[in-house]
């Protein structure tokens, strides 16, 4: 007789790698859902913060004893999201920046109040809406303020969708400038 068998895998969100424990195995038959896997794997120093994992080479406590993950977060030993926001003053054209429901390329900001109307309007080279997925490409376009919203520097789990939805559109960000691929 062959009978189906569910199991779970304990994946890294960061950087991918799969949890192996003592023995070499990934997942178990008889946990169908995920728990003695997932047991193992916070033992062996992996981190669950809230639905993401994280193995060993991807976050450090640093030295206020918060947890700093590679993807960028950072949260309290109680695994409690540290907001990162970042100083409209401090940003540099090509930062990438995420608050709202924006994920964007910096340009800069528009003190002449061309396109948001309002001196706090952000110029970006692109910017991809995380709800409705809609993305524009710059680079003379406002989104949004720093008034009222909080951004951070983009997670790479943010960067990679932005630059997916960009891929999607044909286009390709240098670190510089957008590119249209052929």
């Amino acid at each position: 007789m062959k009978v189906k068998v569910e199991s779970y895998k304990i994946v890294c969100d960061c950087c991918g790698e799969t949890f192996h424990d003592g023995n070499d195995f990934v997942c178990f038959s008889d946990d169908p859902d995920g728990s003695l896997i997932r047991d193992e794997a916070l033992t062996a120093n992996w981190r669950e913060i809230d639905v993401k994992h994280y193995c060993p080479d991807c976050w450090t406590w640093d030295d206020d004893d918060n947890i700093q993950c590679k993807d960028g977060r950072k949260y309290t030993e109680n695994d409690e999201l540290i907001e990162q926001p970042v100083n409209p003053d401090e940003m540099q054209d090509g930062d990438i920046i995420s608050g709202g429901q924006c994920i964007a390329i910096y340009k800069g900001i528009d003190r002449e109040k061309k396109y948001g109307g309002t001196r706090e309007a952000i110029i970006y080279h692109a910017c991809t809406n995380t709800v409705d997925g809609y993305t524009s490409i710059g680079p003379n376009i406002g989104v949004g303020t720093f008034c009222g919203v909080t951004f951070h520097k983009a997670y790479t789990d943010e960067r990679d969708l932005l630059f997916a939805r960009l891929k999607a559109k044909g286009y390709r960000w240098t670190g510089h400038e957008l590119i249209k691929e052929d």
